[in-house]
């Protein structure tokens, strides 16, 4: 214990051993848990790839001319997805999706989108959008 920790009191101090939560906690195999749960959170290699089909959303391969701006999107959502033609819409719907699949779990660009109202909008723009034949 470092001269710090002297007055910071011990967490099972605090917490009432004998709770059914605790106990139950105290039993669980933990190491178990946690090399069966290991292969899934663990980093990996995400490359792009291009898709076959008509995933019309997805841009591949790779150009940082497709990305559109997030940030400046959430903070006029309205503004921002009205005055966007159907590529400037696609467009943003791809960053999305590639955002969101890079993201590192501390946010979601998707979450923010949906907070924000735009992707409302977006998904509003898409059903008013002129069907082709």
């Amino acid at each position: 214990m470092t001269a710090t920790d002297i007055f910071r009191p011990r967490l099972d101090s605090m917490i009432d051993l004998k709770h059914p939560l605790a106990v139950l906690a105290c039993r669980l195999p933990w190491d178990q848990n946690e090399s069966a749960l290991a292969p899934f959170c663990e980093r990996r290699n995400r490359a792009s790839c291009i898709i076959e089909g008509d995933d019309w959303f997805v841009i591949d391969p790779f150009d940082p001319e497709d990305y559109a701006d997030l940030k400046a999107i959430n903070e006029e959502p309205i503004r921002m997805i009205d005055d966007m033609d159907l590529n400037d819409l696609r467009r943003y719907i791809h960053t999305l999706q590639r955002a969101d699949k890079w993201s590192d779990g501390l946010w979601s660009p998707v979450l923010e989108a949906l907070a924000s109202g735009a992707l409302q909008r977006a998904g509003q723009r898409l059903l008013d959008a002129p069907v082709s034949s």
